[in-house]
């Protein structure tokens, strides 16, 4: 089984592709998505959460699951929850393109394999917001990762690397989703990695070459 954990923005073109190859290799893959909300709600976003939930039961670790021939989407509010990682099993891959949940130590042992396709050229511009933070240095190119997930934040064994041009965006989100497309024919390489087994291809570039500014990780950007 696949799991492909993504979110609603960068993660996206992902979803299409997984979608688009689980009907035309007749593949089991589970798309996954958050219901962890982002943020900190003010007072009146607050109680109107807490009136919602006493109405409607506490939420549970997962809902709203569907069915599209051999691929299954679902909603997770903790992967981390026994509630989710009881379903996984000896040898399941993970995938993930843009996801708000940090993988403890034990979700991410129970996948035979767990890789995340970041949006830069790591180890530089670790963190949930790559894009923000490329342009503010005003990079000229930029790029995307796939590692393999460690406990420590995108810090993991690089498998694969590209570079992609800036161009004159200067909108994170337009950038997220050019690298996002860029990384598409990397995603469906893998997905044919996991389905036959045979080795994926790897390369790593020289990213302090790339960006002019070295940054470690950054977090969110300042909304104030």
């Amino acid at each position: 089984m696949i799991y492909h954990f993504y979110n609603g923005s960068y993660g996206i073109p992902f979803r299409a592709l997984a979608t688009a190859y689980s009907g035309a290799h007749d593949v089991a893959i589970v798309t996954v998505r958050s219901t962890k909300k982002t943020g900190k709600p003010n007072g009146i976003v607050h109680l109107l959460r807490s009136m919602r939930r006493a109405i409607d039961g506490a939420p549970t670790p997962m809902a709203n699951v569907d069915r599209i021939g051999a691929l299954e989407e679902i909603a997770v509010a903790d992967v981390n929850a026994p509630a989710f990682l009881d379903r996984i099993q000896l040898g399941d891959a993970g995938i993930i393109t843009g996801f708000n949940q940090i993988f403890s130590p034990a979700a991410i042992a129970k996948f035979g394999s767990l890789v995340n396709f970041h949006a830069s050229l790591l180890p530089y511009y670790r963190g949930p917001t790559p894009a923000h933070w490329c342009l503010q240095n005003g990079e000229q190119t930029t790029g995307f990762t796939i590692h393999d997930v460690s406990e420590q934040i995108d810090a993991g064994n690089i498998l694969y690397q590209e570079t992609v041009p800036v161009d004159g965006i200067v909108e994170p989100k337009l950038l997220m989703m050019r690298i996002a497309e860029s990384a598409g024919p990397a995603f469906v390489r893998y997905l044919d990695h996991l389905r036959t087994g045979e080795p994926f291809a790897t390369r790593v570039i020289d990213a302090a070459s790339v960006y002019k500014t070295k940054v470690d990780y950054r977090t969110f950007a300042d909304r104030t």
